[in-house]
């Protein structure tokens, strides 16, 4: 075998930028194919962008972008329906520097490994990814993580931010393709053109290990305007990402419950000691049988605060 000359750092950086050119000019070529007189492009059309560039073409999160890129720009937000090119080169830079996130996503996803983090090390432990995934209300069904638990079974180091990212963004690519394969079942259609009744989206929440209550489900419908009877795959997201954000409550049950914690976390840390949950729990009016606060593994569920 012939030994390959390394390349001098410029030659690199010229390589790297003419691939990056090559990029951006398919990916212009792909939005002009795609584009209507007004040289914009629609949602659908953005999403099937974003897939080619290797990213999930998460409902909210795209929508977010948009908004993200608009603001970047300092131009106002056209709709999701109206995106044009420059705005469209924005959202790509944010895409790549993000991680596939937005700002909130990397927001949250940094606090929560800075949470289990324990040590400050900059690292986490293999054995707490899953945690934090409950941690984070994300969906842990095995059909999910198995072909990241199996890549973390391979690890013998612990886990730096950088990849952490990288696992997370594999996790919701999964997560995606898991969601629209039980929206195809249940609504008979596809992601496009599918429409859920409401027993469907109570059957898909259950596959998805996550519980859907008709009066949060009501609250969700009347505070987004969305129909009640029949659920678009963007609809089933928005109703998705409430569950998330409210950990199942409605609005009122979410204050009532930051009341509570407040009043236990005495000395402002944002955390309470495992010793006060029964006793915030019966404030809230939930009584744990006599032993049950002993059996519940609090640090493999939440860290242990």
């Amino acid at each position: 075998h012939l030994k390959q000359p390394n390349l001098p750092a410029d030659r690199v950086f010229q390589v790297l930028a003419t691939y990056e050119d090559a990029v951006l000019a398919d990916l212009r070529r792909a939005f002009e194919g795609r584009c209507d007189q007004d040289k914009c492009i629609r949602f659908i059309a953005l999403q099937e962008l974003v897939a080619m560039l290797g990213y999930t073409p998460v409902p909210h999160s795209l929508a977010e972008l948009l908004g993200e890129a608009a603001r970047a720009l300092q131009e106002q937000a056209t709709g999701q329906d109206r995106t044009t090119i420059k705005v469209f080169e924005k959202l790509v830079q944010l895409l790549v520097a993000q991680d596939g996130f937005t700002q909130t996503e990397v927001a949250e996803l940094k606090s929560a490994y800075l949470r289990f983090d324990l040590n400050g090390s900059g690292d986490i432990e293999v054995d707490e990814f899953k945690p934090i995934l409950n941690y984070l209300g994300i969906c842990s069904d095995p059909k999910v993580t198995r072909e990241i638990e199996e890549e973390l079974q391979m690890q013998q180091e612990s886990i730096p931010y950088s990849k952490f990212l990288r696992l997370m963004r594999k996790h919701r690519a999964a997560e995606y393709e898991h969601a629209v394969a039980l929206f195809k079942k249940y609504s008979g259609g596809d992601v496009a053109h599918g429409q859920l009744s409401s027993g469907g989206l109570y059957s898909v929440f259950q596959k998805l290990n996550l519980t859907l209550r008709p009066e949060v489900l009501l609250e969700v419908v009347q505070e987004t305007g969305l129909p009640y009877q029949e659920f678009t795959f963007t609809n089933f997201w928005k109703i998705l990402q409430f569950i998330r954000s409210h950990d199942g409550l409605r609005s009122q049950e979410l204050q009532e419950a930051s009341d509570v914690f407040a009043q236990f976390d005495r000395a402002g840390l944002g955390e309470l000691p495992t010793r006060s949950v029964p006793h915030a729990l019966r404030w809230l009016g939930y009584m744990l049988r006599k032993g049950t606060a002993e059996r519940i593994d609090w640090r493999h569920e939440y860290g242990g605060r």
